[in-house]
């Protein structure tokens, strides 16, 4: 498994678990500010377990768009945007970090497909991070935004087998700036095309980032750069 260093600024990061009390089954829509705009996002309890991770997640469902603010706080010039993923059918959707809920306003874009594996925008182009997206695994997306760059680095642990991907120096989705995040904070947005996307444990917080030493850039290796496991 790929090694990382991460320290948690606790006192300003802001974690959503899926769990109770601040969560019950059905509905997400009103719960702790989650927005369900398109479709149906709901709470399920994870038995059997889907990701793992307590005893609930969010689902989101055929054409379903779900979305929530972090505060101005969880965001400083490096930051880091961690969430799992899983699924149980063949489907398709995405995880986006941007200013608002408007799919325009993204800097990390997260794709996941059952055929082809999980992508990341790097700019307006989609590229593939890693080939598979398994049926039932477990993964866990780590992004650190740098702000200063306007780029992040994307790294990809699939828990169930202990295998990992990544690429680094990816440009923003959309330019924006940490003044703007500080202000009015920033949104998370999940949405499904078909059948559901599973996603928990989401995290947002300043947080100082060692890169891995053996990583390789988009520019140096553009196939797959950065893959091990």
């Amino acid at each position: 498994m790929m090694a990382m260093f991460l320290v948690l600024c606790a006192a300003q990061a802001e974690t959503v678990d899926f769990e109770t009390p601040t969560y019950s089954t059905g509905n997400i829509n009103a719960q702790d500010s989650w927005t369900v705009s398109a479709g149906t996002a709901n709470i399920e309890s994870n038995t059997p377990s889907i990701l793992g991770s307590g005893n609930q997640e969010l689902g989101v469902n055929a054409s379903g768009t779900a979305y929530r603010n972090f505060g101005g706080s969880s965001f400083a010039e490096n930051t880091t945007f961690i969430f799992k993923a899983g699924r149980t059918a063949t489907m398709q959707g995405n995880v986006r970090l941007g200013l608002g809920s408007n799919t325009a306003d993204a800097i990390v874009n997260v794709y996941f497909t059952f055929s082809s594996g999980i992508y990341a925008y790097d700019g307006a182009s989609q590229v593939q991070v890693w080939s598979q997206f398994d049926f039932n695994d477990v993964y866990e997306i780590t992004c650190d935004v740098d702000f200063d760059a306007r780029t992040y680095d994307i790294v990809i642990e699939n828990l169930t087998d202990s295998t990992s991907a990544s690429l680094a120096d990816l440009d923003f989705y959309s330019v924006k700036s940490l003044s703007q995040f500080e202000a009015s904070g920033g949104t998370v947005r999940i949405d499904a095309s078909f059948n559901t996307l599973f996603a928990d444990d989401i995290s947002i917080g300043p947080t100082p980032f060692v890169w891995p030493s053996f990583y390789e850039t988009f520019e140096n290796n553009p196939t797959n750069a950065g893959a091990i496991g």
